[in-house]
């Protein structure tokens, strides 16, 4: 049996194919929105003025947690991985490996995240 995940990521505003997840943050408080590119550029053209005028923050590395939409990713590749028979443990680190083999599958540019390393892994046996 073959089993086909696909993920489409549907625009928040408008209902169509969202390009891409734009985080921002307001009074202390951090969103983030599935948006197309032409809404994509219309918000980043609505803040381009306050941005400008603004100072971004710098924040330590020890208090940033990954995003939501790189947990919801992580997520998925190893759920996908452990679907395909690859050893990969349910919270941690996992293969870079793992997460090229899940972008090649699923035609995705791979987003190399935290919970990655160098280990190869192999594919499992065809059959």
């Amino acid at each position: 049996m073959v089993r086909d995940t696909i993920t489409r990521t549907v625009d928040d505003l408008d209902g169509t194919a969202a390009d891409e997840t734009v985080l921002f943050s307001l009074d202390g408080d951090e969103y983030e929105i599935d948006l197309s590119v032409t809404n994509a550029s219309a918000l980043r053209l609505l803040l381009a003025r306050y941005v400008a005028a603004g100072r971004q923050l710098e924040r330590e590395a020890s208090t940033q947690r990954p995003s939501a939409a790189r947990r919801r990713r992580t997520s998925a590749i190893r759920q996908w991985a452990l679907e395909q028979g690859l050893q990969v443990t349910a919270r941690g680190r996992f293969p870079d490996r793992v997460a090229v083999l899940y972008s090649q599958r699923h035609s995705t540019p791979d987003h190399s995240s935290p919970g990655h390393n160098a280990e190869p892994v192999s594919e499992p046996p065809a059959g």
